[in-house]
């Protein structure tokens, strides 16, 4: 199968002139993923403490909540408390503690559908993180060790500091890296101090000896002393750690509850198998939290319209750190379906699938997934999802250092959008992103490659592969410049584009997962990329979707080979004869080109056949 080198843009040819990679992302733009999450998953919880009568509350018309509030508080820790199948009317937000869970029967079975006059959530995990840190205002001066990778830190203090509790570590914006203006003006709400300081992280102190703090996980950036970096101490009780909700559904009858679900100051808490419908503003809010997950998980259909923070799904937001997204569906949603925030930093989204992006005005392409509304997320990774457009936006502010890895960006959805059909948009701000191994655009509708400050743009009658530094009337000539672009394959050039910079063509499967996790099952693993079999083959998450049963496995005695990939030239070797040159105003003429050997044909969506074999060794 034949493939080529495709260098296309200015932007790259630039970046040849900088010393060779040795290998695809630099260290300084990325980190260890593999820590986002609970460490060891989440738990299996068995004893059940306390059965809700379904008999009496399972009926829908008597309320049901202070029932289920009176379980969870007599609850002992690690246990369960069971909700039959049924429909159980609330009235009021039921909250989970540390060490507590609710289970259902299963999604649609089991369903908590709240009929009160309007409150913040359905359910909450929620501690006090957010009073220690503007009514305590327990802050240090860090002095040293605060570089990326580090897990000890120096401080001026340590006060009343004891193993087991929080840091949250930030500094001051540099206003040019990192800045909470957008379009909308200075997003004060967007961090610390009045949205002075939007860049930072949680982490858990492991270790004190003195002045220096061990903590995990490890930082995600290098401080500047310059900026005044701080280490704000939460105590640990105001954390909710190790709560968890399962298999239920949650809906509302009318669009009186802002978060259905809201996470915030949990740790080592989860929400697993739950169905979210009906939903005003979003779906889960993740807020000063860290280390939880969020998997197996069906959000759809708003109820308020799709406007203004109006049916989004999953939002990631003030400083939520190292957090796991992983096998979910995201369908008819505003909001970019999955949005990072308010400081967000190295978390991991993963195997998503989204579908039907919504917004009031349909003929707008919205985000989906959005990789930033506020300052100034970073670190995070995008791995494994299908979705629609990838977008940083400049709405609040900046963003930078985020890395979108082998997923699937289709630039188009319907004949009803009709604006915005671009694959991914990173606006002014959103710098140093990282995309790589993804698969691009949409055979037969995506028309241009890129779109760069300056360049006549119609985005009504263009769709294009790549939007950097225009949007929303403003230009900034210093986003493209510093995205890293290498090994995705797109449909305007019907190729692989790699950097000539970056000798390595070898893409890594995955970027925190060292083989298919087990709830893969016998798919082609990676799923999608430039070397995978079609390029996209389907993920979980959409054959949950769309009702297709998982794969049979081979016999174990069977052997089993890995899906052939197209065949890519050795590393750094490019035919000449081969390249595909931009026009002045970066478009590239395809009209009456035939598509390469490995694309999809005209019409037909990448992975609609799937390669053989599969990754069987299932690992986390």
């Amino acid at each position: 199968m034949k493939s080529r080198t495709v260098l296309l843009t200015a932007v790259l040819v630039i970046a040849s002139t900088a010393p060779g990679r040795a290998q695809i992302i630099p260290d300084d733009r990325k980190i260890d993923w593999s820590d986002a999450g609970i460490p060891g998953g989440v738990p299996e919880r068995t004893t059940i403490c306390t059965t809700i009568d379904a008999a009496t509350y399972g009926t829908g018309t008597t309320d049901a909540t202070a029932a289920l509030q009176d379980a969870i508080d007599g609850c002992p820790d690690d246990q369960v408390v069971y909700i039959p199948a049924g429909t159980y009317m609330t009235t009021g937000t039921v909250h989970l503690y540390s060490h507590k869970t609710i289970r259902g029967d299963g999604p649609g079975q089991t369903i908590l559908s709240y009929q009160g006059g309007g409150d913040r959530s359905i359910l909450d995990i929620r501690g006090s993180v957010y009073w220690e840190i503007t009514g305590l205002d327990r802050s240090y001066a860090v002095t040293g060790g605060a570089t990326l990778g580090s897990t000890a830190v120096t401080l001026s203090g340590t006060g009343e500091m004891a193993v087991g509790d929080i840091l949250l570590i930030d500094q001051l914006n540099d206003g040019e890296l990192v800045d909470p203006e957008g379009v909308e003006g200075v997003c004060t709400y967007c961090g610390r101090e009045e949205g002075t300081r939007v860049l930072g992280q949680f982490a858990e102190i492991t270790a004190i000896d003195g002045s220096t703090v061990s903590i995990h996980p490890p930082l995600h950036w290098t401080y500047d002393g310059a900026l005044s970096p701080e280490a704000v101490h939460i105590s640990a009780s105001a954390m909710v750690r190790w709560a968890g909700i399962e298999d239920l559904t949650l809906t509302q009858t009318s669009p009186v509850v802002e978060f259905l679900i809201e996470m915030d100051g949990a740790q080592y808490s989860w929400v697993r198998n739950v169905e979210i419908e009906r939903i005003q503003r979003r779906a889960i809010w993740l807020i000063e939290s860290l280390q939880n997950d969020i998997r197996g998980c069906y959000f759809h259909e708003g109820i308020d319209g799709y406007g203004r923070d109006r049916g989004y799904g999953l939002l990631v937001d003030a400083y939520a750190t190292s957090n796991l997204v992983e096998n979910n569906i995201f369908v008819s949603l505003d909001g970019g379906f999955m949005m990072t925030a308010g400081g967000a930093s190295g978390n991991v989204l993963a195997y998503n699938y989204m579908e039907d992006s919504r917004f009031d005005d349909e003929w707008w392409l919205t985000c989906s997934p959005s990789i930033n509304h506020a300052p100034h997320p970073k670190m995070n990774l995008w791995e494994g999802n299908i979705g629609i457009k990838a977008e940083g936006d400049i709405i609040h502010g900046s963003s930078s250092h985020n890395t979108i890895f082998r997923s699937q960006s289709k630039g188009w959805q319907s004949e009803t959008t009709t604006t915005r059909n671009n694959a991914v948009e990173f606006a002014s701000k959103n710098t140093y992103m990282n995309v790589v191994g993804c698969v691009l655009g949409t055979a037969g509708r995506s028309n241009r490659y890129e779109v760069l400050p300056g360049q006549a743009y119609d985005d009504w009658a263009e769709a294009a592969i790549w939007v950097l530094g225009v949007g929303s009337g403003v230009d900034d000539p210093g986003v493209a410049p510093t995205i890293l672009r290498h090994g995705n394959w797109d449909y305007v050039t019907n190729d692989v584009v790699w950097d000539p910079a970056i000798s390595d063509h070898a893409i890594p499967a995955s970027l925190y997962l060292a083989g298919p996790p087990s709830w893969w099952g016998c798919r082609p693993w990676p799923p999608i990329g430039p070397d995978v079999d079609g390029l996209v083959s389907r993920i979980p998450a959409q054959d949950r979707y769309e009702g297709v049963p998982d794969p049979e496995c081979p016999d174990a005695d069977e052997d089993v080979e890995a899906a052939d990939g197209p065949d890519l030239p050795p590393d750094g070797e490019a035919d000449a004869a081969d390249t595909a040159d931009p026009g002045p105003d970066g478009t590239v003429d395809v009209s009456g080109d035939a598509p390469a050997d490995d694309a999809a044909p005209d019409g037909e969506e990448p992975g609609d056949g799937g390669g053989e074999g599969c990754g069987c060794s299932l690992t986390r």
